[in-house]
């Protein structure tokens, strides 16, 4: 089966003085969720490195090659998906809020993508991809392709009672 490809630990103590946080389980994630308010926490965190099953599937939906590339979700998504996203007022849109255990699906949400889009390019010309995964509900992730860090890095994430594919109410 398919999966995110682990960092070794020359990979690791690359990273300890820097900016990211390399998660190495769920926990590691839940923990760097909860503690994104905090000035002194790190600003981004890299989840694992896309698959080659997994790029392939991406690369024939989209014609990008993200093999290798760094799953990343930085503070500033993590704050835009709980301000925007999490709340009761989802409901109004259409939509279910977010919840903590929600973003320990981001990965199973890429890896096992129902559809995946090629989306247009942000402002500063990176190529936008959305996942598209029902799993009880279906869950929209946003990401864009960062060529010069090599990270598919997640922007946003909602979910949706209705089936993408049909429109029908789950």
């Amino acid at each position: 089966m398919n999966r995110l490809i682990k960092y070794t630990t020359k990979e690791i103590n690359n990273y300890k003085e820097g900016k990211v946080t390399i998660a190495n389980n769920k926990e590691d994630l839940i923990k760097f969720v909860n503690n994104v308010s905090k000035k002194d926490s790190k600003s981004k965190i890299y989840l694992g490195k896309i698959d080659t099953i997994t790029a392939c599937k991406i690369k024939k939906d989209t014609g990008i090659n993200i093999e290798n590339y760094n799953l990343s979700l930085k503070k500033d998504a993590i704050k835009h998906i709980l301000n925007n996203h999490s709340s009761e007022k989802e409901i109004l849109r259409g939509q279910i809020p977010i919840e903590m255990e929600d973003f320990l699906k981001i990965e199973r949400i890429i890896l096992t993508a129902d559809k995946i889009i090629l989306s247009g390019k942000t402002k500063q010309g990176k190529p936008i991809i959305v996942f598209k995964k029902r799993i009880k509900e279906t869950y929209i992730l946003v990401s864009c392709v960062s060529d010069k860090r090599y990270n598919l890095e997640i922007k946003t994430m909602f979910k949706q009672k209705k089936n993408f594919a049909t429109g029908d109410d789950i």
